[in-house]
């Protein structure tokens, strides 16, 4: 879902909320968050690190929100990766 709808946060979930009726409720979800400077630095497309700043507080609103689970990916793939399968293991007692 994409925060940049120039919807009001209560918009954003109701949005949403309906989304989620149209298919299954996942039974984890995760949000890969980095922070607005690197995320500047990865894209081309971006207009400024405010705009990403705001945006990464809605991302973040909504994770808390939807109860999803916040991954530091300013952090290499494999160790993102890890504590994916970690997480993964320890909702579902595969540990």
């Amino acid at each position: 879902m994409a925060v940049d709808m120039n919807l009001s946060t209560n918009e954003t979930y109701e949005l949403t909320d309906k989304c989620l009726k149209l298919v299954s409720k996942p039974s984890i979800s995760f949000l890969l968050d980095v922070d607005e400077h690197t995320a500047f630095l990865r894209k081309t497309d971006t207009i400024s690190v405010d705009y990403l700043k705001d945006r990464r507080a809605k991302y973040l609103r909504m994770a808390e929100h939807y109860r999803m689970h916040v991954l530091d990916a300013n952090r290499s793939l494999t160790d993102v990766y890890t504590e994916c399968i970690n997480i993964i293991q320890r909702e579902f007692g595969l540990s």
